[in-house]
């Protein structure tokens, strides 16, 4: 009767553990989505495809580490993956607003530098990404994005500047 009870007892501790992991990965899904609508995907009315794709994206980061996945990294990833990488299906349909939506997520990828305290190498290496997208040998400079740029590298150089100011006073 005893050992009925501590294996009821350790069976309802492992199910009240399993449904808290899966409360967390649905929360950092959320998470992940919704940073994904800063950088203006809305995952809702992406083709199957792309769809199929940043949920397996998020869904195999959220599995790694289900306790810290970066929203910060993986929202880029799916970011990455739908609107740069020209292997993915139905690519086209992106080309005429790639360059506002990266435009956009430049400011953007700053500003949760700034609001979340991303390390500014991490930021920057991020922004380099989309900058060498963008001004590829393949393709003029558009003045708009230039300028996105140049507002993200000031957002990051002040934070910058910021923190240095902090750790050193």
């Amino acid at each position: 009767m005893e050992a009925l009870v501590i294996v009821a007892i350790v069976a309802l501790g492992l199910f009240c553990r399993t449904v808290m992991k899966n409360q967390n990965m649905t929360t950092r899904m959320s998470r992940i989505s919704n940073a994904l609508f800063e950088l203006g995907i809305d995952q809702k009315r992406l083709p199957a495809p792309h769809a199929r794709l940043v949920r397996k994206i998020a869904l195999k980061r959220v599995m790694q580490n289900p306790e810290g996945a970066n929203v910060f990294h993986t929202a880029l990833e799916c970011f990455f993956a739908v609107t740069i990488k020209p292997k993915t299906p139905n690519y086209l349909m992106y080309k005429a607003h790639d360059r506002n939506s990266l435009s956009r997520a430049m400011v953007v990828i700053a500003t949760w530098g700034k609001q979340r305290k991303i390390r500014l190498p991490v930021a920057q290496s991020a922004l380099l990404n989309l900058s060498a997208h963008l001004f590829g040998s393949d393709r003029e400079e558009d003045t708009a994005t230039a300028d996105s740029f140049v507002q993200a590298q000031q957002i990051l150089k002040s934070v910058h500047v910021e923190n240095f100011k902090r750790l050193n006073s």
